[in-house]
């Protein structure tokens, strides 16, 4: 909101939403913009506003969000204010209490932020507190930090979530991005793999059970076993293996030229300077052979036919997200279209996506890309853990 308004007053009314552009002032100073006692139980973004490097916010003011129905912080990313230009607003005193605040797995990625920029954000955080779950009630993010007692922030996922009958299953993104699916001591005497949470870094528990014949597991999705990163089956009646838990069928080294091929918007100066500085360096580090179109293609050559050349030898693809590449670059598609078939017919090739801008994804990412933000299968540049290039390179092994 921009203009000359000192004080702001819808107080007591009956507002179910807010939109995003009516609570970021941009004047210079305001004194208080006061939306409690209402019903307001979300954000929205009708214009499609998002904030930029260079956005600018009001010095100071207070902002009044208490006694209404919020449950999560839902202003952040997803309705335009990226996570990372919230330290334009680090003036700002933000009261939020008397509302139902789930402190789940959803508030994850804010919470984490507090790690690092406690400073930035006590004002708004000293003033809200948990709903739920119960073991949080009453404690503020804060406190959760401080605490460390971020592995709390969990979802529990239900058989609409495709948690099997008979098992527990919850999504515990602190650690390692982990969704556990607990089925152990439920008597049962056959798998289930068909049926599964829709997350990566799957933890399976059928220790203690009936089981008997592990043949089962050839008939079930591949895209569900790849998911799989333990596997416990520890205390059954196991008497048949199946060949495809001992053995992957590699893509042939004769056939491979590069290890890695990456794609991204080669007119984004951050972008190239990153590639070249950090990530690139550290995984040739670690072995891996890089084709960066922009430094290894052949002058000269049709960039499509280079492009249709160099995938197919390619073992891996690193694919990053930036609003340029938001479905506007002609190249960047057509690499993503080579890249996600190449990967999507081949179980020994994997496909990693950088989420550079903390993007939602339109039409055409959503294209080729779905299945990947569905399952989390996406590492957020933004990720607050400065560890980007090992957590690439932890994926790749």
């Amino acid at each position: 909101m921009n203009g000359s308004l000192f004080k702001f007053d819808v107080s007591y009314n009956y507002l179910t939403t807010l939109d995003i552009t009516n609570i970021l002032w941009t004047q210079i100073i305001f004194c208080k913009a006061d939306f409690s006692h209402n019903s307001i139980n979300s954000f929205t973004n009708i214009l499609n506003w998002k904030s930029q490097y260079n956005s600018t916010f009001s010095f100071h003011g207070a902002l009044v969000g208490s006694f209404n129905n919020f449950t999560y912080f839902s202003m952040f990313n997803e309705n335009g204010f990226n996570l990372k230009h919230a330290g334009k607003s680090d003036n700002w005193l933000v009261f939020a209490r008397g509302n139902h605040w789930i402190c789940d797995c959803k508030v994850y990625p804010f919470a984490k932020s507090i790690e690092l920029f406690v400073p930035l954000f006590h004002q708004l955080h000293f003033f809200t507190s948990c709903d739920s779950p119960r073991q949080l009630q009453n404690k503020t993010l804060s406190d959760i930090v401080a605490d460390s007692e971020l592995d709390q922030l969990v979802c529990y996922l239900s058989l609409a979530d495709w948690c099997p009958p008979q098992c527990h299953c919850f999504y515990q993104p602190a650690v390692e991005n982990r969704t556990v699916v607990d089925c152990s001591g439920s008597k049962l005497t056959r798998f289930f793999f068909s049926v599964l949470p829709s997350y990566i870094n799957l933890e399976i528990d059928f220790s203690n059970n009936s089981l008997r014949n592990l043949k089962i597991i050839e008939r079930i999705k591949l895209d569900n076993f790849k998911r799989i990163q333990k596997l416990d089956l520890s205390n059954n009646n196991i008497e048949i293996l199946s060949n495809i838990v001992l053995y992957r069928k590699p893509l042939l080294q004769t056939s491979v030229l590069h290890d890695i091929y990456i794609s991204s918007n080669e007119d984004d100066e951050l972008i190239c300077k990153w590639l070249l500085t950090s990530l690139v360096p550290c995984l040739e580090k670690n072995g891996f052979d890089v084709f960066l179109f922009f430094m290894d293609s052949t002058i000269g050559k049709p960039r499509e036919q280079e492009t249709i050349d160099v995938i197919p030898k390619s073992r891996y693809f690193i694919i990053l997200l930036s609003d340029d590449t938001k479905g506007n670059q002609q190249w960047n598609k057509k690499e993503w279209k080579y890249a996600w078939n190449y990967y999507k017919w081949d179980f020994s090739r994997e496909l990693i996506i950088i989420n550079y801008d903390l993007l939602t994804y339109d039409d055409v990412v959503k294209h080729f890309f779905r299945g990947f933000f569905t399952l989390r299968k996406v590492i957020d540049f933004s990720n607050f853990n400065k560890n980007i290039e090992e957590d690439v390179v932890a994926l790749l092994k």
